[in-house]
């Protein structure tokens, strides 16, 4: 049987997350969501996948490559505007090998037992079979319409290829309830397979959080959770240096590459991604701190989602984006290259200035003895450093140009030395703008496109 995956088509709901990580790649303790339900397809012997892509599908592919490392063949289609499962089925309708095909939300995740599930849709013969929670033990049971209720979304499904023609005859399906009314308008004999095992679907960072705590806390049996144990309830990745002052309090996982510092408190229900260091007497709990992220000396979090600069209240989804380094930091960012060129800017024009100085001492002094005429001036320009906002937004640093007024260009930009040591510009560039230049530029960018 051959198993497809299909987005979740609310990528935004996991803003600003989803801004720089594949839907796909969502972590789930330290592993991409979509990582888990592979391990699951293929603990219960199916190989062959196929994963639909739409938001940002060069990095999914990236990851998973043609499934080797997970003993699958995952192959890939690309769907540019996502109009659905049933389309989108249609359409690779002749390259599906097999009569039925399992369909799965990749936002799911789950320790379905996949092999029950086939099994029953094989036993009673019917042309679609629906997965559905229950309490008690796995039973089989004709569809009926409350299997549906209060779903807003696609939950597992199998389905005989020869019925797909039917479910696309009427209006297409957005969610299980719609396609149970699509079955029962087509008349297509339909099944419903309950089972007590979980299948959560990630709608928002709030299930994020939930799940990854959930997960760590062993309630969904079978899932494989990185890193060895260290003590009860506790994983620590590779190369990974705690202070022996650190106190852990379980359930945790550190990923690799990690760094905690003296003093720091780790609490119940932590997971720390890879490349992650926490500073000195940082208090953290129930949070789920993403890979590359630094955390400063006796920073405290607690019940958040924490990306580089991100900070995400896990049950208001508040979001602040903090610029302070010192605070919470992006240890991805090519710092080296950034430091040389401020060294060299800093070196370069302190050389020149010292060599212009008698020159720019005449002219300072041009402008005392004549205040009126202003030889020497200033004006509000904006920069190449950029601000952000509580909400992660950038806008251009106003700072205060100096100048002599001249018509030859080495006197008039002698001052400017003084902002290139300040660091508000490059010695070498585009000059900066004014507020003025700066709008005009915008609307020339926006009568262009």
């Amino acid at each position: 049987m051959k198993a497809i995956i299909f987005p979740s088509a609310i990528a935004h709901a996991f803003q600003p997350l989803i801004d720089s990580i594949a839907e796909y790649l969502l972590p789930v303790v330290n592993k991409p969501v979509l990582e888990h339900l592979i391990e699951l397809l293929v603990r219960h012997g199916i190989d062959d996948i196929c994963v639909v892509l739409e938001h940002m599908p060069y990095e999914t592919r990236q990851y998973f490559s043609e499934g080797e490392r997970w003993g699958a063949r995952i192959s890939y289609l690309l769907e540019g505007d996502y109009e659905g499962i049933i389309p989108t089925m249609n359409r690779i309708r002749g390259a599906i090998e097999g009569d039925s095909l399992l369909c799965l939300p990749g936002n799911m995740v789950s320790n379905l037992d996949i092999s029950a599930f086939i099994g029953a849709h094989s036993s009673h013969g019917g042309d679609v079979t629906l997965w559905a929670k229950s309490e008690g033990e796995a039973v089989t049971a004709p569809l009926k319409a409350a299997d549906g209720d209060n779903n807003s979304f696609f939950m597992p499904f199998i389905v005989n290829r020869g019925v797909l023609p039917l479910l696309l005859s009427g209006e297409t399906p957005r969610n299980m309830t719609g396609l149970i009314k699509t079955l029962e308008s087509q008349n297509v004999t339909s099944w419903c397979y309950h089972s007590p095992q979980e299948c959560t679907l990630l709608t928002s960072l709030t299930d994020l959080w939930e799940v990854n705590r959930d997960v760590l806390n062993g309630r969904y049996e079978g899932i494989i959770i990185p890193e060895r144990e260290t003590e009860k309830n506790v994983r620590v990745g590779r190369r990974s240096t705690i202070h022996p002052t650190v106190k852990m309090h379980p359930p945790v996982l550190v990923g690799k590459n990690c760094s905690i510092g003296e003093g720091a408190v780790i609490g119940e229900e932590v997971i720390i991604g890879d490349n992650v260091v926490i500073g000195d007497g940082a208090l953290v709990k129930r949070s789920v701190i993403l890979s590359g992220t630094f955390v400063g000396s006796h920073t405290e979090i607690e019940n958040s989602l924490i990306r580089k600069h991100d900070m995400i209240n896990a049950r208001t989804l508040e979001s602040v984006y903090v610029e302070d380094d010192i605070i919470l930091g992006d240890l991805d960012r090519e710092i080296i290259g950034g430091k040389g060129d401020r060294l060299y800017n800093l070196a370069a024009a302190m050389i020149l200035l010292i060599a212009l100085m008698p020159l720019m001492l005449v002219l300072f002094f041009r402008h005392v003895i004549s205040p009126s005429r202003k030889y020497f001036y200033s004006e509000k320009r904006l920069g190449e450093r950029e601000i952000v906002d509580l909400k992660g937004m950038k806008r251009p640093r106003a700072f205060t140009l100096f100048a002599f007024r001249s018509r030859i260009g080495l006197y008039r930009k002698i001052p400017g030395l003084f902002n290139v040591i300040r660091e508000d510009m490059n010695l070498v560039g585009n000059s900066p703008l004014t507020a003025k230049e700066a709008d005009s530029l915008q609307e020339e960018w926006e009568t262009l496109r």
